[in-house]
């Protein structure tokens, strides 16, 4: 079956190999973007990642540094544009399950039996051993969920960083990432990673800034110096779209709706994930009325709209979801 809010709860543990080399270190895969995570116990908590083609073309996929240019977009619907990645478990310490998955994750949680990947439906899609964590870099967006009986609010990760032990980095071209379309490809380091986020942030933050800045800086610069090595897969709306600002919230909460949910047609809570708004925030009245909390959209109540970038390179307004398929 498949779940998200348990996912938090759900314990594991790390393979005991004595033999392991003693200087060892961190791989993490970072996907940016509306990415739905799908663990599957009958595989050993396998990870199947993918983003659904959008019906109006509008996402494009960048690879390794955010800052090169973009790989493709999706391509027209008479020629599509798929990337497929496995990532091999050669030099990596898999765990028998994830040892930890971030409860920020909980109010995207999805129960289903009987799910199959679709492939053909897919922009980018990977294959991925079960890692030790999986988190995200914050911050949050809140949302508005249609909820069981009343929309509520709920708090929405718009990236995945999952992360796995590597037996030795002096071997790092034992850590490949294999993919039909782009050949074998190898991590890059923290800094390098953070160097291609700033070169893109200098060239976009006028016109769209980014609130995930000074996370992911503090993410990055941390691990710089470390033996750690990433992968960046990003998939979003080009900052330089025509009316950007006007089109991000309606895709988002579209994509979200009909692409993310409509992947699990089985899920039981499906309905109740619906997002109703982006941005939200829960606000009182500013009247002196003493009129009671109520949510309010933040391009209805800051004075100059406060609007998330909706790159392949920053963070979507409306995030994925993680699934359990067993």
């Amino acid at each position: 079956m498949l779940s998200v809010p348990v996912l938090g709860a759900i314990g594991g543990c790390r393979r005991d190999d004595r033999s392991a080399p003693a200087r060892g270190g961190t791989l993490k895969v970072i996907l940016q973007g509306p990415f739905a995570l799908v663990l599957d116990t009958r595989e050993h908590y396998r990870i199947k990642a993918f983003v659904p083609f959008d019906e109006d073309n509008l996402h494009e996929f960048r690879f390794r540094d955010p800052h090169d240019p973009p790989i493709s977009g999706e391509g027209d619907p008479a020629r599509r544009n798929r990337y497929q990645f496995t990532l091999l478990d050669h030099n990596l310490e898999i765990s028998a399950k994830p040892r930890h998955i971030d409860s920020g994750f909980d109010d995207v949680t999805l129960h289903v039996n009987g799910w199959q990947p679709s492939p053909n439906d897919y922009f980018v899609a990977l294959d991925l051993p079960a890692p030790d964590l999986i988190s995200y870099i914050p911050p949050a967006i809140p949302v508005v969920m249609a909820g069981a009986g009343a929309p509520r609010l709920a708090m929405m990760p718009t990236n995945h960083v999952l992360e796995y032990r590597v037996r030795d980095l002096d071997d790092i071209g034992k850590i490949t990432l294999r993919s039909p379309q782009l050949g074998d490809r190898q991590p890059v380091s923290c800094a390098d990673l953070l160097g291609g986020f700033r070169e893109h942030w200098h060239a976009t933050e006028k016109a769209h800034p980014n609130r995930q800045r000074g996370s992911m800086e503090t993410d990055l610069g941390g691990c710089s110096d470390n033996p750690v090595r990433a992968f960046f897969l990003g998939v979003g709306i080009p900052p330089t779209t025509t009316d950007y600002d006007k089109k991000a919230p309606a895709h988002a909460l579209a994509f979200f709706n009909n692409k993310i949910l409509g992947a699990f047609p089985g899920a039981r809570e499906k309905d109740n994930k619906r997002l109703l708004q982006v941005d939200a925030r829960p606000c009182l009245t500013g009247d002196g009325s003493g009129g009671r909390a109520a949510l309010v959209s933040a391009v209805e109540s800051y004075p100059s709209p406060w609007l998330m970038p909706v790159s392949s390179a920053d963070d979507c307004r409306a995030g994925g979801v993680h699934v359990i398929t067993g």
